[in-house]
């Protein structure tokens, strides 16, 4: 098999093929199969009916794909208050404070309408389950199907007519009744078809209106054959003579009686999969992909840690690239993730959104849902992932399947960015006997890469005033957190308090916090330089030299001083500390920031001590409890800049409140500020600070001007701006004004600066974009974007 390391681009069709890229711009589309695409990287083809995408469903013709990426449409959406409104029912204001205590409520900022959906009088849903998928998000497409064996513990015509059952509880001709009604009743509902030697057993019985039924699912896409064949043929026993002839006689009836023609292999059962399948009953059969689930168990393993499941199999040497196809093995098998299968005689976990019925669990499918879906993205290439929703002899009862997919398509699409927050710990490594290094204050290294979590269950309380709503949690004796949300602002604000830390058990800890989203992120984060610039960090990688990775967490933490963020084709996730910490994501979707450490060992960098310090109390000593804030903000992709740069700088410079000793009459007669300086009318532009303004022993007053954009950061921000002094200091004359180099040592205009030749530079493109000289008269600064200027002034 031959792997493509960059495949991003996704194939879904019946027909044409059509390519969809992460911007969701189609690539190309001709009349014959894609299966390998531009540099972008490989294609994955689907079975047409079977799409039933999570996160945004196929409903209509897979041709219609790009057009719905395009289109840009949300997924996700968490709606405003008077869609909140329409679901609860209330005032606009009730329903405004209810969703922002259930997305608070939700260990942070998560999550569903806790009243499910716009339920009707009569107990009827009208559940939404019409979308197309969205370019750069995680998109999860839905494939039911049954896999019936023609003949195994039973004989066929047993598993057809559900005889002997007390072998094996099945029978395919349920199966087949079932889903032709259940498809019958939603037309968005789709279902893929195998066996025809079960099919055709079925097909001879049914009536001329019953037929006529079908032809039209079958013409609408909602009911696809896939592979086709008499059976789902072995590939260890079997000759390949055997195997064309088996094939033929599947498609030959398919084309007789509907004129379609299968275009996905469907090998899913057989144990171990053969080169003459992959081209001789693959590409040669003019099949777009082939997918299968049974594969040696090394070989997924290595695979799921490469994310080499899906690749272009080139089976003949004969034949060459001609021969290749576009194969998929699935991470597990070919049943759906586990607590996802809705078989009725199977002790199963339906969708329950009922809130006047015992075990609503909505949002719990959900959150379920979504750490399933992330879960599998983190073993696969691309932001399209299938989940095979069937297994043996499955569907004997489908409304079963297709009512709980309806109701988790409806539910997961009426967030808009499902933020998971959660408190774990690190072990402290003690070193061992290949490395002896063990954490301290100078060097954190954990003892393996995944973190221990603090708890499973969070209580809650939350608390509603007319300025700001709070939600308290215990996340252990020696965890808190409040999440605030103010009337006034779009971010959560979270105050934590941890420690002292527990260390009885001889383990030291490095406290985490961890927020995780629906993003497929690629390996992409940025971080703050000193509160300055956000650089771009990628995970396991350095542009200077090749990475050997020896520390795959640690080695992926970076300082943070102001704040980071992920961002993907649609959101970006943002989040600003209070103070300096170590940040990182280590998986896509994934940000964590250490808040709190307590180390039981010296790690032999100069300290000479662990960093374990304690504070005593009445004889009685424990380790130290930090207590802090982070901030948390989601935004449209191109729109976190401005809420980073702007709230970032009151984050770092926050109002301070003086108290003073007053009598009540001194007090009135000041209450009313009269200090300002700068003309009332007049207000600086959103993306300058004043970041100094002080008087220095000369009687000159130092000004430093910051512009807190980055070029291109911003489409409105990024840009020239200007500050007029004569207003800034309204009640005052300046009289002198010089600018100097930044620490006001040496006027400006006598900086000498050296110039280089630098071997191999090609940077080229436009100038820096910075400020002319300040007009003595008009006194006017100019700034581009991340410049700083200094002046002294006399007045």
């Amino acid at each position: 098999m031959e792997t493509n390391p960059r495949s991003n681009v996704l194939v879904i069709h019946s027909g044409p093929a059509t390519a969809i890229s992460r911007d969701g711009r189609r690539l190309r589309s001709e009349n014959k199969s894609i299966h390998s695409t531009n540099a972008s990287g490989a294609s994955l083809p689907l079975p047409a009916a079977a799409a039933r995408c999570l996160f945004r469903p196929l409903r209509r013709s897979l041709h219609s794909i790009p057009n719905e990426a395009k289109r840009g449409r949300s997924l996700l959406t968490i709606p405003p208050a008077h869609h909140l409104l329409r679901a609860r029912g209330g005032t606009e204001e009730e329903a405004r404070k209810a969703m922002a205590s259930a997305w608070a409520a939700s260990v942070l900022a998560l999550v569903l309408l806790a009243a499910a959906a716009a339920r009707e009088a009569d107990g009827y849903v009208a559940y939404n389950t019409s979308a197309g998928t969205v370019a750069g998000l995680l998109n999860v497409h839905l494939v039911p199907h049954s896999h019936d064996d023609v003949g195994w513990l039973k004989t066929v015509d047993q598993y057809f007519v559900g005889s002997n059952n007390s072998i094996q509880g099945a029978c395919v001709m349920n199966t087949l009744d079932s889903v032709v009604d259940a498809l019958a009743r939603d037309p968005g509902r789709k279902f893929v078809v195998a066996e025809q030697a079960f099919f055709q057993r079925w097909w001879v019985e049914k009536s001329p209106n019953i037929q006529a039924i079908v032809h039209d699912l079958v013409d609408s896409g909602q009911l696809e054959f896939i592979n086709g064949g008499w059976c789902m043929h072995d590939e260890a026993a079997t000759h390949y003579i055997d195997m064309i002839d088996q094939t033929t006689l599947g498609h030959r009836v398919i084309k007789q009686q509907f004129n379609k023609t299968p275009r996905a292999g469907w090998q899913i059962d057989p144990f171990g999969h053969s080169a003459v399948q992959s081209y001789l009953l693959g590409a040669e059969l003019g099949f777009d992909s082939v997918h299968f689930a049974r594969i040696d168990y090394q070989d997924r393993a290595v695979r799921k840690q490469n994310k080499g499941l899906e690749v272009i199999w080139r089976g003949s040497r004969t034949f060459g690239s001609s021969s290749q196809i576009f194969t998929n093995a699935f991470p597990v098998h070919y049943s759906p993730p586990n607590g996802f299968g809705f078989e009725v005689l199977d002790d199963i976990s339906p969708v329950q959104d009922d809130l006047l019925l015992f075990d609503y669990n909505v949002e719990q499918r959900v959150n379920d849902f979504v750490s399933a879906a992330i879960a599998q993205a983190n073993v696969t290439r691309t932001n399209h992932i299938m989940w095979t929703m069937g297994d043996d002899f499955n569907y004997q009862y489908a409304e079963s399947w297709f009512r709980n997919m309806d109701r988790l398509i409806h539910y997961v699409n009426k967030v808009d960015l499902p933020i998971q927050q959660s408190f774990l710990w690190y072990g402290s490594s003690t070193g061992d006997v290949i490395d002896s290094q063990a954490s301290g204050a100078y060097i954190f290294r954990p003892d393996g890469d995944t973190p221990t979590a603090v708890s499973r269950s969070v209580p809650l309380k939350v608390i509603r005033g007319p300025l700001v709503d709070e939600v308290h949690q215990q996340f252990s004796s020696w965890i808190s957190q409040v999440t605030r949300l103010y009337k006034d602002k779009d971010h959560a604000e979270v105050e934590y308090t941890i420690g002292p830390i527990p260390v009885n058990d001889g383990i030291g800890k490095e406290v985490i916090t961890r927020l995780t989203a629906n993003m497929v992120t690629n390996s992409t984060f940025y971080t703050d330089s000193n509160g300055r610039d956000f650089l771009k960090r990628v995970r396991n990688y350095r542009e200077d030299w090749d990475l050997q990775v020896t520390q795959p967490v640690a080695g992926n933490y970076y300082p943070v001083n102001l704040g980071m963020y992920v961002a993907d084709g649609k959101y970006e996730l943002s989040v600003l500390v209070d103070r300096s910490v170590g940040a990182s994501s280590i998986r896509d979707g994934q940000i964590e920031i250490m808040l709190h450490r307590r180390i039981l060992h010296d790690d032999g960098r100069g300290v000479g001590e662990p960093l374990d310090e304690v504070v005593c109390v009445d004889n009685k000593c424990d380790g130290l409890t930090a207590k802090g804030t982070y901030y948390v903000n989601v935004n449209k992709l191109g729109h976190g800049a401005h809420w980073r740069r702007t709230t970032g700088q009151e984050v770092y410079s926050p109002f301070l409140l003086g108290f003073a000793h007053e009598d009540e009459k001194s007090w009135k007669s000041y209450s009313i500020g009269k200090g300002s300086m700068m003309d009332a009318k007049y207000t600086l532009p959103d993306n300058v600070a004043i970041i100094t303004l002080q008087n220095v022993d000369d009687g000159t007053v130092l000004l430093r001007l910051a512009h807190l954009f980055q070029a291109e950061e911003d489409p409105k921000n990024s840009v020239m701006a200007k500050v007029e002094l004569k207003k800034l200091f309204g009640k005052r004359k300046i009289k002198e004004l010089t600018e100097t180099n930044l620490s006001a040592n040496q006027k400006k205009s006598e900086m000498k600066k050296l110039k280089w030749r630098v071997v191999g530079d090609t940077e080229s493109g436009h100038a820096p974009i910075v400020g002319g000289p300040v007009d003595g008269q008009a006194l006017v600064v100019e700034l581009g974007p991340m410049e700083i200027r200094t002046f002294s002034l006399k007045f």
